[in-house]
């Protein structure tokens, strides 16, 4: 994981050193599929489904549609950013370490942002998560 030095030389080492941006957002939950299983068609249930319908949207426009103002903000970042990486370099420096810790805090801000936009705090969006995952939901 991010935080492991390697051999004392200055970087990190690029074995698992850069993690997804849902490092912080996901705490340990692993992919989820979106959306009720056929056997749960009640309101309570579809209810539960929508916040986490609406992220699995969010994030669908944020990378795969890059439509979204957000996207602008992470590719700003990004641009800004890309000179100090070298894809040919198999180790990652602190520098870069940070930069990636920066980005992943720059997601973070932007889909907290986007669920609180949508009337739920942080705490519910997860417990929304853990719901959903006890009924059954998908685990990628």
């Amino acid at each position: 994981t991010a935080g492991r030095a390697g051999g004392g030389n200055g970087s990190a080492s690029g074995a698992g050193a850069m993690v997804g941006p849902m490092v912080g957002l996901s705490k340990g939950v692993e992919a989820i599929e979106i959306g009720p299983k056929a056997s749960e068609s009640d309101d309570e249930s579809e209810e539960d489904e929508h916040i986490l319908h609406k992220v699995s949207e969010y994030l669908f426009d944020l990378y795969d549609a890059n439509m979204l103002d957000d996207f602008k903000v992470m590719e700003r970042f990004e641009r800004s950013v890309i000179e100090k990486f070298d894809p040919d370099q198999e180790e990652f420096s602190f520098e870069q370490q940070d930069l990636h810790k920066q980005y992943c805090e720059l997601f973070e801000s932007l889909v907290s942002k986007f669920i609180e936009s949508q009337g739920y705090t942080m705490e519910q969006f997860y417990e929304e998560v853990r719901a959903h995952l006890d009924r059954g939901g998908g685990g990628g």
